[in-house]
């Protein structure tokens, strides 16, 4: 006899594939054959896996509508079986499965829309720390702030794409009020931070030079080389003036000297 977890990873497999495979003698017919029994089981779990991607991509769902979103998602799950027991690890290569899918082509801001998404749903689950601002900064001697190593805080996210998804989020949400249309062929692509607040996660839209500064920060870089990334990507980049407002949205904590 299989032990109990070789009968739990032969079902798994079965289910996505399909096919009763090596477990066929382990099924009870019991009027159904082990097909038709495995296909209950792999309804189920496809029509579950599935709502818990409408739940994580709620904008994605709504700019497609239902069937064009459950068609997406049915090809994402026969292809990505959850790798963890909890509901909410599931979806993060679902941007880039809709980026690979044909039925998407003609969407090319979608997976875009979808990575925002899941930038939401990593910040509104990360673990918290303490913020690090402008009295922390102002407490530490001057000389040092160059070679400050500034570290982003746990929920932080950094998207940039060439699509306005940022304005695509905002009017796809169910409070929103305001003018809902979009010309993608005038409007401009945008940086976007993501981070959570208490039990609310704000999207804020950031300069070219401030989401090099902290896409460089975010590789543990120093104060100096992020302002040096920052100037790179635009130049006559403001760092005070950025610091400022950076800090006032709490984006850092846990600074540490470089070597």
């Amino acid at each position: 006899m299989p032990s109990l977890a070789e009968t739990q990873r032969g079902f798994a497999a079965a289910v996505f594939a399909s096919d009763p495979g090596s477990i066929r003698p382990w099924i009870r017919a019991n009027g159904l054959s082990p097909e038709r029994r495995l296909g209950l089981y792999r309804n189920n779990t496809f029509l579950g896996l599935s709502e818990a991607l409408r739940d994580g991509f709620p904008v994605v769902h709504r700019l497609v509508g239902t069937e064009f979103f459950d068609a997406l998602a049915r090809s994402f799950v026969a292809e990505h079986p959850p790798r963890s027991g909890c509901p909410l690890d599931y979806g993060a290569e679902f941007p880039a499965s809709i980026a690979g899918s044909e039925l998407a082509a003609s969407l090319p801001y979608l997976p875009d829309v979808a990575r925002l998404e899941w930038a939401w749903h990593e910040a509104f689950h990360a673990a918290e720390a303490p913020a690090f601002g402008i009295a922390e900064l102002a407490a530490m001697p001057p000389e040092g702030h160059t070679q400050l190593s500034l570290r982003l805080r746990p929920s932080v996210r950094l998207l940039a794409s060439p699509w306005p998804v940022l304005r695509i989020f905002h009017v796809n949400q169910p409070e929103y009020s305001g003018d809902p249309s979009i010309d993608l062929d005038r409007e401009t692509g945008c940086r976007v931070l993501v981070l959570r607040e208490g039990a609310e996660v704000l999207l804020h839209s950031l300069s070219v030079g401030e989401f090099a500064c902290l896409e460089r920060l975010s590789g543990e870089g120093s104060l100096e080389t992020a302002f040096e990334a920052a100037i790179r990507a635009e130049p006559g980049f403001d760092l005070p003036a950025s610091l400022v407002r950076l800090m006032g949205l709490q984006v850092f904590s846990h600074p540490a000297r470089s070597a």
